[in-house]
């Protein structure tokens, strides 16, 4: 009975210091401390019954909360029925009631995308641009019936009115098409390549003139022998008969690959910087046919009546461009809308050439004959040349859009495109001629016509209508 009675009471003791050793190790409530607290070791008595205390860090109370205190079970742990309510890695034994801190680890948000939605993209767009006509100078003139012979046609002579000429020509609006695609190489979409071309249609005229010898037709030059203004007649009263066909072509296209990078990504918006190759092509040709009919002997170019002769003078034009291009492109939304903007500029090489051409099928009273030259095309011009400079080429559009969905835009705007130092075939003619030369040529005098070396720049814009579609 004694013993048993001992035994509670000491039961009651050992409790009881348990749990005000315990307790000791929970932070205070009201004040927390900012050093970590350590487990105090239970006495001497306690450590013999098997129960291993050590030191616990706490973690800051600003950051996790102390864990709840778990039932103590103290007769279970002094009579060795149950082991350690937990343990360390290594074997050591935790507090009862305590439980080791629990650290979660934030997740990580998912990559920010820089708008718009999809990571590849199409564009088509029609086009409807203005390419900067040519200027010629004045290939066909007409005077009233009755003008003087000496005077039919010539420029400056009271009546003369130019019917083909001294104007541009080709600056009509031309259609045409452009496609881009694009891909950027990450999901974020900061880093990506393009690639885009455009087409205009050949732009393709010609204008013409038949007579019988009334109305008056004369194709003016100016006579380096005489040092005046002159004309050779093609249709004059009495005199001859025919006509006049001048046609012109122009092309223009362009091809261009580049990287683009993120310059910078807001909510609304974004700006992106590319570099990369551009390429540029135009090409124009023009093209003068004459066909005469002597009315008379001595008739035009001295032939004799019933002869017939066949003129042809041809300048051709080719410029090409091979650089490299930098530039930005923009877009700005507000919810559905949305406002895009590009700058852009090649910087390269500008290579031309210059192909002039001329013969003429003369008939009198015999076999055919060639010879070569024309009327502006003779042999002191005929050849092909070629020109090689550095130059710039700025681009500039602007476009406004609508997004249907995420994944379908459409737009309309406007470009702008300037190129320096191009050739153009009008340019490359010389009014100034040695009659002497014209076949049938007989020789002697001034080695006119030459070629002009002259260059110009043009203009490029018009308005752009089309899709884009993104995945």
């Amino acid at each position: 009975m004694k013993r048993s009675l001992f035994a509670a009471v000491l039961t009651m003791v050992l409790t009881a210091s348990a749990v005000h050793a315990q307790v000791r190790l929970l932070p205070p409530a009201e004040k927390p401390s900012e050093e970590p607290q350590k487990v105090q070791v239970l006495p001497q008595s306690l450590e013999k019954s098997g129960v291993t205390l050590i030191e616990q860090p706490q973690p800051e109370p600003a950051a996790i909360k102390p864990a709840p205190v778990q039932p103590y079970s103290p007769p279970h742990q002094l009579q060795g029925r149950e082991p350690a309510h937990g343990k360390l890695p290594g074997g050591t034994a935790i507090a009862p009631g305590l439980q080791p801190p629990v650290v979660q680890t934030p997740a990580l948000p998912p990559p920010q995308v820089c708008c718009p939605t999809g990571r590849a993209w199409a564009e088509i767009d029609y086009l409807i641009w203005f390419v900067e006509g040519d200027h010629a100078p004045a290939l066909l003139t007409t005077s009233p019936t009755g003008a003087p012979q000496n005077l039919a046609g010539v420029l400056g002579a009271p009546g003369t009115r130019t019917l083909i000429g001294a104007r541009q020509f080709n600056d009509d609006a031309q259609s045409g098409l452009r496609f881009n695609v694009g891909y950027w190489l990450n999901p974020s979409q900061t880093v990506g390549i393009q690639a885009g071309a455009f087409w205009l249609a050949n732009h393709d005229t010609s204008s013409g003139f038949v007579s019988s010898g009334d109305p008056i037709l004369a194709r003016p030059y100016f006579d380096t022998l005489a040092k005046a203004q002159s004309t050779e007649l093609i249709a004059y009263p009495g005199f001859s008969s025919g006509s006049e066909f001048v046609s012109t072509h122009t092309s223009l296209n362009g091809w261009d690959v580049a990287l683009r990078q993120n310059a910078t990504c807001i909510c609304n918006g974004r700006i992106d910087g590319i570099v990369g190759y551009r390429q540029l092509r135009l090409a124009d040709q023009l093209a003068v046919f004459e066909e005469v009919t002597s009315q008379t002997t001595p008739g035009p170019r001295g032939l004799p009546a019933g002869s017939q002769f066949l003129a042809v003078d041809r300048f051709d034009t080719l410029n090409e461009f091979y650089g490299a291009e930098f530039g930005f492109l923009g877009e700005y939304r507000l919810n559905r809308l949305v406002f895009e903007g590009s700058a852009k500029l090649a910087a390269g090489w500008n290579i031309s050439h210059v192909n002039i051409n001329g013969a003429s099928f003369i008939t009198a009273g015999g076999p055919p004959s060639v010879n070569t030259g024309g009327l502006l095309a003779l042999p002191t011009n005929i050849g092909l040349i070629r020109y090689s400079h550095p130059t710039l080429i700025p681009e500039f559009g602007i476009n406004l859009a609508y997004d249907f969905s995420n994944h379908l835009r459409l737009r309309g705007g406007y470009n702008f495109l300037y190129w320096d130092q191009v050739r153009r075939p009008g340019q490359q003619i010389d009014t100034g001629i040695n009659p002497n030369l014209i076949p049938v040529a007989v020789g002697g005098g001034p080695v006119r016509p030459l070629v002009s070396h002259d260059e110009t720049d043009i203009f490029v814009h018009g308005m752009n209508f089309g899709i884009e579609v993104r995945y």
